[in-house]
C-alpha cells in the first residue's frame, strides 16, 4: 500500500519543455494551468492504475505522467524522475 501525500508535496522539474504541436492547439496561460495542477499531483484523466503508478513514482523518485483531455485531443505531461525535465506534449484527436 502506498502512504499518503504530504498536504505540500509537489514535484517541480528544472526545466519545461512544451512542443510546438502543443503551441499551435493550446493557449499558453491553459498549459500553465495544467502544469499547475500536474505539478499538484492532479494527474488529470489518466486511470487508477496509472494513479497508483505515479502514487509509488512521486515517492520513489520516479517518472510520473498526467492526461488531459482537451477539445483538440489529449494533453499529455510527462517528468523525468530526477525532476530535472518535464515536456508537454499532446496527441490529437481523430477528425
Amino acid at each position: 500500500m502506498f502512504a499518503p501525500f504530504k498536504k505540500k508535496e509537489k514535484i517541480t522539474a528544472e526545466k519545461i519543455i512544451v512542443k510546438s504541436e502543443v503551441r499551435k492547439h493550446i493557449s499558453t496561460e491553459q498549459v500553465k494551468i495544467f502544469l499547475d495542477r500536474h505539478e499538484n499531483l492532479d494527474w488529470g484523466d489518466v486511470s487508477n492504475a496509472d494513479r497508483k503508478m505515479n502514487t509509488f513514482a512521486v515517492q520513489n523518485k520516479q517518472f510520473v505522467i498526467s492526461q488531459y483531455t482537451v477539445p483538440t485531443g489529449v494533453l499529455i505531461i510527462k517528468t523525468d524522475g530526477e525532476r530535472s525535465k518535464t515536456t508537454v506534449s499532446i496527441q490529437l484527436g481523430k477528425d
